[in-house]
């Protein structure tokens, strides 16, 4: 049976769900945002990236132009020709011959004034990457359009199927065109998707969409081929989001929701946040393991996006919480190498706006340093690196990632010339089943010549998720010790938090007296990269220095946050901020307002997790930038 015979009309019922009623059909604006948002994930050209590298000959197929100019040509004509589509979504076509005329119209317009005049159809093969060989391209483009006419008249086609199986072909099998085939591809599923009134998928990153495509010529060894395409077609379903799906998500408290749903979920001595929710290692201690809204994105190979680099900009631009000399950390619940490009272009925004100019961006990146971070680092001055390196982790099967890469990884960056200091390192946790093995490592990092480094004890918490069974599991693991339960400290996340004694950390620090241990990260903040920090938390004075500001400028800051301070008295080393009843300052706010004074401010209403009601309170007064992530919540 042939590709063709096998996709003639069924005679079976179409899920109600794949054509949605009137009322959920997306509008023209909402297709061209999501088609838009979709091409700055996926294309490096709409990103300023010019890459010829697919074969030898296609540096002389393009136009002399620059990257910019290449970027502004791509969204341009990319932006038209979905316009131009949305019109035609209902057109019909005779045979396949006038459908050919119709995608190779599209292709020329995508490529309009990037390709050189006349360059169409790939004529090249490629070194790099499993394309059909040039010599079969006319066979299968017939077959390819042949099929595609017939499967659009088929009354019981899955669109989510056919824009899935046309992306495939023509970007990443045939890859029919000598230029932009992934933009046209993009261009004809949606067209696909609109003619149903079908929602646009929802891509997370371009390094997630190129793990799922074919490893082999399609057509050299057919069972091979079809378990690709199996895998590519469960990855491209999972890109269309259920709101319905998501709207059944109960959330715990107002943390947990913008953990699911914010760029960045909660700030404290930095800004947690992430492009991108997910992490492929998923370490068996990670707490995002144990939290309902996060769980199924660490260590699933799925990722949920959160922002594009761009909606990031704004998001921060947007919130009165993020202050001009804070850290954002991208990482934060996962993993910043699932997504290095996008860390580039997110510091290449920054790096052109000023109101950046004195933030600094820790990527967290949990496997060993790329060349992708090295020369961010390099680049970027106000960029840094970080890692956490769980000592015996790999041999103990706590985690995927071995050790000695990781330091391996660390080596290249010293010998690029990078700064040491630039460089964040965590080691831990560690507990009594890895602390030998995390001495050594301690040791070889002050060889090496760091002269900071953080370690940290055992961290275990859930959040909507059955506590009791995740804390016995790491019982049984060994992971953590039950003698430690007995902490008196009670938290509303948290069952044991960096659990190390200050007996412990004493030792530690006499092993390797070269190098400071920082037992928290606001002393590696302040004293190692300047960053001004909030001397309270968890609503305590945690760094105990004279109050050098007056009551009224105290609560002129305050009342910035949309608070309504009734008295402000100033102590010895702190702040006593007094606001009526029926408000409460939480720890992102609180956590603020002491960065932003450099002191501490104790309030007498407080909340250490965001409320659902203080998250509305954070959006009404754009504390965090929302509107746009919780339209329907």
């Amino acid at each position: 049976m042939n590709e063709q015979e096998k996709f003639q009309p069924q005679i079976e019922s179409i899920e109600t769900s794949k054509i949605p009623s009137k009322d959920k059909i997306p509008s023209k604006e909402e297709y061209l945002k999501q088609a838009l948002e979709n091409l700055q994930i996926t294309s490096r050209t709409a990103r300023g990236v010019v890459d010829v590298s697919a074969s030898k000959d296609k540096n002389r197929e393009m136009q002399d132009i620059n990257e910019q100019e290449a970027a502004n040509r791509a969204t341009a004509n990319f932006k038209e020709v979905i316009e131009q589509l949305y019109k035609q979504r209902n057109r019909q076509f005779e045979n396949p011959e006038e459908l050919q005329t119709f995608v190779e119209d599209i292709a020329r317009h995508i490529n309009k004034a990037i390709t050189k005049e006349g360059i169409l159809i790939r004529t090249h093969d490629s070194d790099k990457y499993p394309y059909t060989k040039v010599k079969d391209l006319p066979k299968e483009m017939r077959q390819f359009y042949e099929e595609f006419f017939v499967r659009l008249q088929n009354p019981t086609e899955d669109p989510e199927k056919l824009a899935g199986w046309v992306e495939y072909r023509i970007n990443l099998t045939d890859h029919f065109f000598a230029d932009g085939c992934s933009k046209t591809a993009k261009a004809i599923s949606s067209w696909i998707l609109m003619r149903y009134g079908h929602r646009l998928p929802q891509y997370r990153s371009r390094e997630e969409l190129y793990q799922h495509a074919p490893t082999q010529i399609r057509g050299t060894n057919p069972e091979v081929n079809q378990k690709e395409f199996e895998l590519w077609m469960k990855y491209y379903k999972s890109l269309f989001k259920s709101p319905e799906s998501e709207k059944t998500l109960e959330y715990t408290n107002g943390e947990e929701m913008l953990l699911a749903l914010s760029p960045v979920f909660k700030r404290r001595y930095t800004h947690d946040g992430d492009l991108m929710l997910g992490c492929r290692y998923g370490c068996e201690f990670c707490y995002y393991r144990w939290i309902s809204a996060s769980k199924d994105y660490i260590g699933t190979g799925k990722l949920k996006r959160l922002a594009t680099p761009e909606q990031m900009v704004e998001f921060l631009k947007n919130s009165k919480l993020f202050l001009p000399k804070d850290i954002l950390i991208l990482g934060a619940r996962g993993d910043a190498s699932m997504y290095p490009q996008e860390v580039i272009q997110f510091l290449s925004l920054l790096e052109k706006d000023p109101y950046f100019k004195e933030n600094i961006i820790l990527a967290l990146h949990r496997g060993p340093a790329s060349e992708t971070m090295k020369k961010a680092l390099l680049k970027y001055p106000n960029f840094r690196f970080g890692t956490t390196i769980t000592p015996k982790a790999y041999e103990l099967k706590w985690t995927k990632i071995k050790e000695e890469a990781q330091i391996a990884g660390l080596k290249r960056l010293l010998e690029a010339g990078i700064d040491p200091d630039r460089i964040s390192i965590e080691i831990g946790p560690l507990n009594s089943e890895n602390i030998d093995e995390g001495i050594k490592t301690l040791k070889q990092l002050e060889k090496m010549g760091f002269k900071n480094v953080m370690v940290r004890g055992v961290a275990f918490g859930t959040f909507g998720v059955d506590r009791d069974k995740e804390l016995k599991k790491m019982v049984d693991l060994g992971f953590i010790d039950p003698s430690i339960l007995e902490s008196p400290e009670k938290h509303e996340y948290y069952v044991v938090k960096n659990f190390l004694t200050p007996d412990a950390y004493r030792k530690l620090q006499e092993i390797v007296p070269k190098m400071k241990i920082h037992r928290h990260t606001y002393t590696y903040y302040r004293e190692v990269w300047g960053v001004p920090i909030a001397l309270n938390r968890d609503n305590k004075v945690r760094i105990s220095e004279l109050t050098i500001h007056s009551e009224d400028k105290v609560r002129e800051t305050v009342e910035k946050y949309g608070l309504k301070p009734e008295k402000v008295s100033k102590r010895d080393d702190h702040y006593f901020i007094e606001l009526p009843s029926g408000q409460v300052a939480t720890e992102d706010i609180a956590m603020t307002i002491g960065a932003e004074l450099e002191s501490a401010v104790i309030f007498n209403n407080y909340r250490r997790t965001a409320s659902l009601e203080d998250v509305k309170f954070y959006q009404k007064h754009s504390l965090f930038y929302l509107d746009p992530y919780l339209k329907n919540k």
